[in-house]
């Protein structure tokens, strides 16, 4: 519940440091468009992302897809776009919920620029 009901946040980069994203940690925020997933991310709690209504990007640099019980809203997976670093995609087309985004493309996460 560390940002619960944040309706202000609406892009956040999760530093490399973090291991693991709690329950209910973005619960709410509505106005969160944009979300940055690190490579170190080992687990996400339930809930995680249950009311983030507005994502429309979420980026997820771990190479091998962490199997969560969180569950993104319909809207999100049928309007966001999920990103995931290249050659994961197929990885992700097989695993729960990452497999429901109605799309997921690739990008270059050895680039160090600043398109994510």
């Amino acid at each position: 519940m560390a940002f619960e009901s944040c309706t202000g946040l609406t892009s956040i980069e999760i530093p490399n440091s973090v291991t693991q994203i709690g329950m209910s940690a973005f619960v709410y925020c509505s106005g969160l468009t944009d979300i940055v997933i690190p490579n170190s991310i080992k687990e996400i709690g339930v809930c995680a992302f249950f009311g983030c209504s507005s994502l429309k990007k979420v980026y997820c640099k771990v190479q091998t897809p962490v199997a969560i019980e969180a569950e993104f809203e319909d809207e999100v997976l049928r309007n966001a776009v999920l990103y995931v670093s290249s050659g994961c995609m197929e990885k992700y087309e097989k695993v729960v919920p990452w497999r429901n985004f109605s799309a997921i493309a690739e990008f270059d996460t050895t680039c160090n620029n600043n398109d994510k």
